[in-house]
């Protein structure tokens, strides 16, 4: 469902909590999800991009795990606090 919310989208800002391998079990625990299920669900939707926010606290470089994702949806960045982009809407 949330694939269908995001479809063709600009810009697609997911929750990525875990990037290291193996910790699938704990994101379904904590009902959050790994970079690779997001981008599952962002190859799904192809929005222009995606940006992975709200980190596990114990992840503190999530810019390693970036391609694991990528190998999925080659439009996936790592969010960061102050991170901004500039999106142009279509007059109606």
């Amino acid at each position: 469902m949330i694939a269908e919310y995001a479809k063709g989208a600009d810009l697609f800002i997911c929750e990525g909590m875990y990037g290291e391998d193996g910790k699938e079990a704990k994101a379904r625990e904590y009902k959050h999800m790994t970079f690779c299920e997001a981008a599952g669900l962002a190859k799904t939707a192809n929005p222009k991009e995606m940006w992975l926010t709200h980190y596990s606290p114990s992840l503190t470089r999530p810019e390693e795990f970036i391609d694991k994702a990528r190998a999925i949806f080659p439009r996936t960045y790592p969010g960061k606090d102050g991170k901004t982009a500039e999106l142009e809407f279509d007059e109606e």
